[in-house]
């Protein structure tokens, strides 16, 4: 799909700083809940 390639154009770099901030807000998440 289309969102598949812009996220190939972007590259590994900005992908993995994506996963990490999803990450990060993931464990954010999880320690607001508690």
């Amino acid at each position: 799909r289309e969102a598949v390639r812009r996220i190939a154009q972007l590259g590994d770099g900005q992908l993995r700083s994506i996963g990490l901030g999803a990450m990060l807000f993931g464990l954010l998440m999880l320690y607001l809940v508690r």
